[in-house]
């Protein structure tokens, strides 16, 4: 991971990041400074009259003195992931929120609760409060005119966590504005070592069976070849997250973030691959009817319907795709411009060391996953999970490529 601070070109680094030269995660000092969303905490947000009536939906965890997260409809041993579908979800104002946060501070018990309220697009959030999108500028990494209309806030308690994953489409700018936020990355080509899966399915996320807080070696034996990555992001810094690299993230203290998902050329080819693994799902539970969409689908996925799907597919494979390779040999050199006029060099940080992993407990998996080594009988999750694994997806991509030159 690299870290550089102000000395560079908002032109370089837009430059560098659309043509995807920048392949490693950096963080970036003294960019947001000027920020009007560095005054925000829970608490000025809680006092602000144009968004008191605001109503943030919040995933909610609760570790009870058995070790166990109290989650509907079943209690979740504490090693495994607490998934966004089988999560607790609750409606809390700001001020609710910073209430909850003080009160949660304060118990002095075994009894550990956290509060996210995640993924929360500013445009849906902050529409009274217009002046507020303004407070977030994105021009100093060059791209002008994006603020918070384009955003997304995050708002967590300690604790409080995305499952591990990658994003599809694109690469993250996240900017840490309160409060610290570890985040756990690791490289592309790690993929195999973390155990892809799609269920939940979200389109735009592969999710990870390991729990990288817990990891269990004996289930998942090739996460100890992982190259780990590791930062805990500050409030003023920035972190970039390069396109397909795989990220756990968590609240070390109550925190505030917002991001930016930047779109890239390469994309389309990640477009098909989504837009066939959204058919296939709807498909697969049209043909079981239906009996698993909860347990399939996160909370907020929409199921893609056929005739929409095949008018998207068609528009993706017959659309003249713009030349990536040689934009990217012509960015090249403006990414060796960006490069020397950073004052600082980029260099990689150490990886994290490899440590020894004790296996877990208790092995107990979630109703409906199936993972290698532990499954008695297929169920329908476990075999969507095959059908729309990320390996059959890029097959089908590239079949579906060749055809297009058939008659």
């Amino acid at each position: 991971m690299a870290e550089l601070d102000v000395g560079s070109s908002p032109q370089c680094l837009f430059e560098s990041i659309m043509s995807e030269t920048m392949t490693e995660p950096t963080v970036f000092e003294g960019f947001i400074n000027h920020w009007g969303a560095m005054t925000w905490s829970p608490d000025t947000l809680a006092e602000l009259e144009s968004i008191s009536k605001t109503k943030l939906i919040c995933r909610k965890s609760k570790l009870e003195e058995d070790g166990c997260y109290s989650e509907p409809p079943h209690k979740v041993p504490k090693h495994e992931i607490q998934w966004e579908n089988l999560s607790e979800y609750e409606t809390f104002t700001f001020k609710e929120f910073a209430n909850f946060d003080k009160q949660i501070s304060l118990k002095q018990n075994h009894c550990h609760q956290w509060l996210y309220a995640d993924y929360k697009h500013m445009k849906d959030i902050f529409h009274d409060s217009p002046s507020m999108l303004e407070d977030v500028d994105w021009s100093t990494f060059g791209f002008h005119g994006r603020n918070g209309d384009s955003s997304t806030f995050w708002m967590g308690t300690a604790g409080s966590n995305t499952p591990c994953h990658y994003d599809t489409y694109g690469c993250n700018l996240v900017a840490q504005l309160y409060g610290k936020k570890r985040w756990t990355l690791f490289p592309p080509s790690d993929c195999n070592f973390l155990y892809p899966t799609r269920i939940p399915f979200e389109e735009s996320s592969v999710f990870s069976h390991v729990n990288i807080k817990n990891p269990d070696l004996q289930r998942h034996p090739l996460y100890s070849k992982v190259s780990k990555y590791e930062v805990v992001l500050k409030p003023g810094q920035v972190l970039y997250v390069p396109k397909h690299w795989w990220h756990y993230v968590e609240c070390e203290s109550t925190a505030i973030s917002v991001n930016t998902w930047v779109g890239l050329a390469s994309d389309k080819d990640d477009h098909v691959k989504e837009n066939l693994a959204a058919m296939l799902t709807k498909s697969m539970l049209d043909y079981a009817g239906h009996l698993n969409d909860l347990e399939i689908y996160n909370p907020k996925e929409v199921p893609l319907e056929y005739n929409e799907g095949m008018n998207i597919l068609n528009k993706l494979l017959f659309t003249e795709p713009k030349t990536i390779e040689e934009q990217k040999r012509v960015n090249a050199k403006t990414h060796e411009k960006f490069c020397l006029c950073c004052k600082k060099t980029v260099t990689p940080l150490q990886r994290v060391k490899k440590a020894e992993v004790a296996p877990c407990e208790i092995n107990t998996p979630l109703p409906g996953k199936c993972e290698p080594g532990n499954q008695q009988n297929l169920t329908l999750s476990g075999l969507l999970d095959c059908v729309i694994h990320p390996d059959v997806l890029q097959l089908m991509k590239d079949i579906l490529n060749s055809k297009k030159i058939l008659p």
